[in-house]
């Protein structure tokens, strides 16, 4: 239990110190994060502008997979995606 409380106070102490390599690990989090989000969102949105004004043949069974991948943890779906037959 003591190493615990030593952990909490040293990380405590590395934030209020402004530690310069912790706050690199932060901002490339964050940047990580960032980036990934706009690329997300210059992909998702038009694609779903798309899927959610046009009609084409298989909408429907795209739409079931989405709703079925959006119930399931991410790492199963990557998982189901990966094993399906090429």
């Amino acid at each position: 239990m003591e190493s615990i409380i030593s952990g909490f106070n040293s990380a405590f102490l590395l934030i209020l110190n402004f530690n310069q390599e912790l706050l690199g690990i932060i901002l490339m989090s964050l940047k990580v994060s960032g980036l990934a989000l706009i690329i997300a969102t210059l992909l998702g949105v038009p694609l779903a502008a798309l899927l959610g004004l046009k009609r084409f043949p298989g909408r429907g069974l795209i739409i079931n997979l989405l709703n079925t991948f959006t119930g399931l943890w991410p790492g199963s779906s990557m998982v189901s995606v990966g094993s399906w037959p090429r």
